[in-house]
């Protein structure tokens, strides 16, 4: 994450908050390296977004946990992955978006000494004005994913604030479903590849998943500019089934 008041997270702030890591070797070398930010939700659970998970590798992607850095903690192994729209085929279901950040992992292990988030089930209009907080290993002002995990404090908005924004931001009118939250910060705060993933919290509880920024790639980064999550209530059912302990997926 890139703004003005991005700092380092100290020990046991989030216990929950971990690292999606692919395989990837360099000469001879095989390394780990971190794509996205994700979140343990039970012992042998994590959520993140649908854009993480898709890039997930079978014996190649690992969960790393208990750590505020990257060369430090534990990796464990994947048992399956699972996005919404698979679980809507599953359940002959049409979903009623084509786009739905937001997928499941389970873990091959169970992870015993690590605090799993909570979720925070709130209507959105409920959130705006209060602050928004979040952490993860994302790119760097340097354009460098940080080794340290990084959190920033922000300010949930309205989405018509929201679209508001965007529109002078871009120049396109562009809807944000209630299944969104929104974000930003004075002077700014935002989201970078490596953060995707990761939980937005309020009150120390997940209540959305980061999903993008506004900004295109030829604009620089402005204060105007926001960031958009996927919330957690709108997808409650696909939560609440994928993760029971009997349930499997392919």
């Amino acid at each position: 994450m890139v703004g003005s008041n991005v700092r380092p997270a100290t020990f046991g702030q989030f216990p929950y908050i971990v690292s999606l890591m692919n395989l990837k070797t360099f000469g001879s070398v095989p390394l780990y390296m971190h794509f996205c930010t994700a979140a343990l939700i039970s012992k042998c659970h994590v959520i993140s977004s649908a854009q993480c998970t898709e890039k997930i590798i079978k014996n190649e992607t690992k969960i790393h946990a208990g750590s505020l850095t990257l060369t430090n903690g534990r990796k464990y192994d994947i048992a399956w992955w699972i996005n919404y729209n698979d679980w809507c085929q599953y359940k002959s279901r049409s979903p009623q978006f084509e786009i739905n950040d937001i997928g499941i992992i389970k873990i091959d292990s169970m992870i015993n000494d690590i605090r799993p988030g909570i979720f925070l089930l709130s209507n959105n209009r409920d959130l705006y004005g209060k602050n928004a907080v979040i952490a993860g290993w994302g790119k760097n002002s340097n354009g460098n994913i940080s080794n340290s995990m990084m959190s920033a404090i922000l300010e949930f908005i309205s989405n018509e604030t929201c679209e508001l924004k965007i529109k002078y931001d871009i120049g396109k009118v562009i809807h944000i479903h209630e299944r969104y939250l929104c974000t930003s910060a004075y002077y700014y705060i935002l989201i970078q590849e490596g953060d995707y993933g990761g939980p937005v919290l309020s009150d120390d509880m997940i209540i959305g998943i980061n999903k993008e920024t506004n900004s295109l790639s030829d604009i620089p980064i402005q204060r105007r500019q926001i960031n958009i999550h996927t919330g957690i209530t709108y997808y409650l059912d696909f939560i609440t089934e994928t993760t029971r302990y009997n349930f499997q997926w392919q």
